[in-house]
């Protein structure tokens, strides 16, 4: 189910549906919000690294720390740039699926937009902020999404050619 959620969120944060409005309106709550969240965080650090060459640092860190809902115009006009998306999200949600990170109703679908996923994972009753859970969290929430984005980029990029940087070039004029 993990994999289900997580790809379901990043293909609504690319789309004119509200994640979070979603999410509180049928009150989704514990590891059902953490893999909200992980959709999320999936399809922002995917963003940034495959869109890099053609956006930059300042304009691809966007996509982190403000939201992937600027690529919604390329991503509708090439639904092909969802593959690396959606494949980095199932593997995170996978992820999520076997250590259960959790959240609230009104902090999924933020991804780590704000610090607001991890924050609400390691105040989630259950977890608290041991160093044992910061570290687990700090992996599942940046460590494994750069990763996976990586990995992505380079098969969606590089091995099959499907996707190229240009693809998601942001133009703000």
């Amino acid at each position: 189910m993990g994999i289900v959620l997580s790809t379901l969120f990043a293909f609504l944060i690319v789309s004119p549906i509200s994640t979070v409005g979603i999410a509180t309106a049928i009150f989704m709550e514990g590891v059902a919000s953490g893999t909200a969240d992980l959709g999320a965080v999936a399809t922002g650090f995917t963003l940034l690294i495959i869109g890099w060459k053609a956006n930059g640092f300042a304009t691809s860190i966007l996509h982190v720390l403000g939201s992937p809902k600027v690529q919604m115009a390329n991503v509708f006009s090439r639904p092909i740039t969802l593959l690396p998306i959606l494949s980095s999200a199932a593997i995170l949600g996978g992820i999520d699926g076997a250590v259960g990170i959790s959240g609230t109703p009104i902090s999924a679908g933020f991804g780590i937009s704000g610090l607001i996923g991890p924050l609400a994972a390691l105040n989630y009753e259950g977890w608290g902020w041991s160093a044992g859970n910061v570290i687990i969290v700090a992996l599942v929430f940046v460590a494994a999404p750069i990763a996976l984005g990586f990995l992505f980029t380079f098969v969606y990029s590089t091995l099959l050619g499907r996707v190229k940087p240009e693809h998601y070039k942001l133009d703000f004029e």
